[in-house]
């Protein structure tokens, strides 16, 4: 009897310890990858921050090459000489659009700008064309006509709620105007706290609204990139890097911003103004005006961008 329960102890130690070994060796398996993962990650960041170091010299060994100050190319291409500046030290990338201007400006092809060296020609005509780089770079092949039509029919609904919210902010500014008087609060007051932020907001509104595009090229991806330009807008903030992992989030923040403001303001701005007496809305007013508007657009922007970068 006493023997087939020490059989029996035993053989449940060693099927315990199976167990226990099939565990760790999961566990240490777990952490490998892991591991491996983790380094992955770092050494495709070091190989873009590398790219965007290479691109930087070699814009910078071009430019000089030439003769050019960094003035004299940013006027080239409409940007300014800090933008340039940023280019060199490998800190930020020009955005696609500005590739093929630079290109020219420099004399190079655009295949030789991302590669950041120069090439010879066998080399030249062994990459595809700058046309199809450009392309490439851009996203720029035709969708289907459903999905344009998806996309067209999004927009309308968007600028559709961006004229309602104008209109409910004009009928609310001027409910205000002609109830100043009874609560209180000058023309001078109402001009200067609602005419600065409601208009800013609705000019700036109108890029992520409607312009701003629910996807960046490919090539925001593949680098370190923390500019983006479209036209007479651009989007830079310093340590961040824009993609399309954090991209949604960032427009949809910026949106719903853009079309919130303009109708919340007047409602809040009330209570506000008559609880806050005159002489601290005096000094505190500018704040306030800079936390909605400027608080109000780079605090989501930064706090997506870092999320989900």
């Amino acid at each position: 009897m006493d023997c087939e329960i020490d059989v029996d102890v035993k053989e449940q130690e060693e099927e315990m310890g199976s167990w226990m070994t099939a565990i760790n060796d999961r566990k240490e398996e777990r952490e490998k990858a892991i591991k491996n993962e983790k380094k992955e990650k770092s050494g495709m960041a070091g190989r873009n921050q590398m790219d965007m170091v290479q691109f930087g010299l070699f814009v910078a060994g071009r430019r000089t090459e030439l003769g050019m100050t960094q003035m004299q190319l940013a006027e080239k291409l409409y940007v300014t000489n800090k933008a340039v500046s940023k280019w060199e030290r490998g800190v930020s990338m020009p955005d696609v659009a500005l590739l093929e201007p630079l290109a020219e400006a420099l004399g190079v092809t655009v295949t030789e700008l991302l590669h950041g060296q120069s090439m010879a020609e066998e080399q030249k005509e062994a990459e595809i064309t700058d046309e199809e780089l450009i392309r490439l770079i851009k996203g720029a092949g035709e969708l289907p006509e459903e999905d344009r039509e998806k996309i067209r029919g999004t927009k309308k609904k968007r600028l559709i709620l961006y004229l309602g919210g104008m209109v409910l902010s004009v009928a609310e500014v001027t409910a205000l105007y002609l109830l100043g008087d009874r609560l209180g609060i000058s023309t001078f007051d109402l001009s200067l706290d609602l005419l600065i932020i409601i208009p800013l907001v609705l000019f700036i509104g109108i890029w992520p609204v409607v312009l701003m595009p629910d996807r960046l090229p490919e090539l925001y991806d593949k680098m370190r990139i923390s500019e983006y330009s479209d036209g007479f807008f651009q989007l830079s903030v310093p340590g961040v890097y824009f993609n399309n992992r954090n991209w949604p989030h960032i427009i949809k923040a910026l949106r719903t911003f853009c079309l919130l403001v303009p109708v919340l303001w007047p409602i809040a701005y009330v209570p506000i103004r008559l609880l806050v007496p005159d002489f601290l809305w005096l000094f505190g007013r500018i704040a306030v005006i800079l936390a909605v508007t400027l608080g109000g657009l780079f605090v989501p922007v930064v706090a997506m961008a870092k999320k989900y970068e």
